[in-house]
């Protein structure tokens, strides 16, 4: 999730929040975390453009709880523990 803009070249490479967050539910995740994002700006969104994105579609989709699709911190490590 990042460098989605413009869509119409961004598009076949990569996913912007709403598209990821429809992602997430196509895959029926309890949890999945956004990765790729905020470390550079190769794309015309700006760098906190992306979390302001993802929130906004969170807030669509209203159903979404906030922890099931996360953006990770730049520099955020996440261990991940199965069951």
């Amino acid at each position: 999730m990042g460098a989605y803009l413009p869509r119409w070249f961004m598009k076949p490479q990569h996913v912007n929040p709403q598209k990821a967050l429809l992602i997430h539910k196509d895959l029926a995740a309890t949890r999945s975390y956004a990765t790729h994002w905020g470390t550079y700006q190769p794309a015309a969104e700006s760098l906190k453009q992306t979390r302001e994105d993802l929130t906004s579609a969170k807030r669509c989709a209203a159903k979404d709880k906030d922890e099931q699709l996360k953006a990770l911190a730049i520099g955020e490590t996440k261990t991940i523990i199965r069951d």
